[in-house]
């Protein structure tokens, strides 16, 4: 997908934006080169700007600056009840006003070669989340402004879905493991879970990482309402911290682009199983629960650090077997997690349950990864 931009670059500017100052040529140069340096980008990666294309052919050429007067003052106005410190976390109550104008940049499917525009999937099953909830209401863990972790209600229909794939790819590749009754312990159902894992977790990422990139673009303007309001020198607008978590969501989506290319190839071809490596644990949970997402865990489970050779990650997704144990499956296309999938397979319960409730209890995964109905927010989930 191109992702087109409000203005071309020569002629980006901002003067209709109350304080804001023109965005030259050069102000796109500087700030291009900040994230070059800052993300070690090649010209043949993805480009950070989360538009799909590579680096190259795409922010190299012309930078992608598409941040509206509107959402420009919306995010001036942000940053002055900040006193202008923007740091890498953003309030959710602030995400979710600007989630649809950059949810709708990045509406095409996720499965690699189709292009037509998602609806709302789910991130898993419907009929699968009926089942174990019993009515059109579940709850979900969110993580609320003051990056306190609370447990809420949400709406099966609309609230745990997100703009994965297009109507046609949701109904069709998933059918095998929509079945309520579908072997988890077959490989093929298995790969069909971390598919759609992998798709949700890159949509997800484009569209935040693309969010953080305009943020770092608007600094020019944020610099010069700051001066305006408090007299301080734009010199001073600190942006370090979000510079660091940009970063860190640009390796992410990296790593979920080209995990979902690799295991898109290897469903369509219908190989055996060499490349990826999957695992299915099932535990004894007091609560039914569904979960997922990708992880990079620095330590195996024995506590032993692994040393990466490259950007490397696990893929997980969790939901119930019955109402009193949770299946979890994992996969990896990484041999360097060849011994930690050893590990999970024979590792005893209590060490496997405390791995996983560490992995959810993680405050950057993306909103809705994790969907409960515990009573109990502050309790581990697998206990």
């Amino acid at each position: 997908m191109v992702l087109s931009a409000e203005r071309s670059p020569s002629t980006v500017c901002t003067s209709n934006v109350k304080y804001g100052m023109d965005l030259t040529n050069d102000d796109l140069e500087k700030i291009n080169k900040l994230l070059v340096k800052q993300t070690n980008i090649s010209d043949e990666d993805l480009c950070f700007c989360g538009s799909g294309n590579t680096y190259k052919i795409c922010c190299a050429q012309n930078p992608n600056y598409w941040l509206t007067t509107d959402y420009l003052n919306k995010l001036i106005g942000f940053a002055k009840n900040k006193n202008f410190y923007i740091s890498g976390t953003m309030p959710t109550t602030f995400l979710i006003q600007l989630e649809s104008f950059f949810g709708d940049r990045f509406d095409i499917c996720a499965t690699p070669g189709c292009s037509n525009k998602c609806i709302y999937s789910h991130i898993f099953g419907k009929a699968l989340l009926k089942k174990y909830f019993g009515s059109n209401t579940c709850k979900w863990y969110a993580i609320n402004d003051h990056g306190i972790k609370e447990l809420i209600s949400a709406g099966i229909k609309n609230e745990i879905g997100y703009k994965t794939f297009c109507s046609t790819c949701d109904n069709d590749i998933f059918k095998l493991i929509d079945d309520t009754e579908h072997d988890a312990s077959n490989l093929k159902n298995q790969l069909l879970h971390v598919f759609r894992v992998l798709a949700y977790q890159h949509q997800f990422n484009r569209a935040h990482l693309a969010f953080a990139h305009q943020v770092i673009f608007a600094k020019p303007s944020i610099e010069t309402a700051r001066e305006k309001y408090t007299g301080i020198k734009p010199e001073s607008v600190d942006i370090s911290a979000h510079l660091k978590v940009f970063k860190e969501g640009y390796i992410r989506y990296k790593i979920t682009h080209n995990e979902l290319e690799k295991l898109w190839r290897f469903i369509n071809t219908k190989q055996e199983s060499s490349e990826y490596l999957t695992a299915l644990r099932i535990v004894k949970s007091k609560d039914v629960f569904f979960a997922q997402g990708i992880e990079n865990p620095k330590y195996d489970l024995l506590g032993k650090k692994i040393d990466f050779l490259d950007h490397a990650a696990i893929m997980y997704a969790v939901f119930p077997f019955d109402e009193k144990n949770a299946q979890i499956i994992v996969a990896t296309s990484s041999k360097e997690y060849m011994t930690f999938l050893g590990q999970f397979k024979i590792i005893n319960e209590y060490v496997l349950k405390k791995f996983i409730n560490n992995v959810l209890e993680k405050k950057n995964s993306p909103r809705g990864a994790f969907v409960g109905v515990s009573k109990k927010p502050y309790q581990k989930v697998l206990r």
